[in-house]
């Protein structure tokens, strides 16, 4: 869950880097109050070995960084 990896992170005097589905739980958790930095990227995943290809965004969210 998102909030057990915040409170992981929350913990760490170092820097951070996670990745995670761009979802609302997630901007909700981790891109507000300014503690993280959350940017959006452009994933695209091959599905199968037909080549098949899904595009995702993710959150790549740093904090101390």
């Amino acid at each position: 869950m998102p909030a057990d990896v915040k409170k992981v992170t929350d913990g760490l005097r170092d820097m951070a880097v996670i990745s995670y589905n761009d979802i609302p739980l997630v901007r909700r958790e981790f891109c507000r109050g300014g503690k993280y930095k959350c940017r959006r990227i452009k994933q695209e995943y091959t599905l199968n070995n037909k080549g098949e290809h899904k595009a995702v965004t993710e959150l790549l969210i740093t904090k101390g960084i």
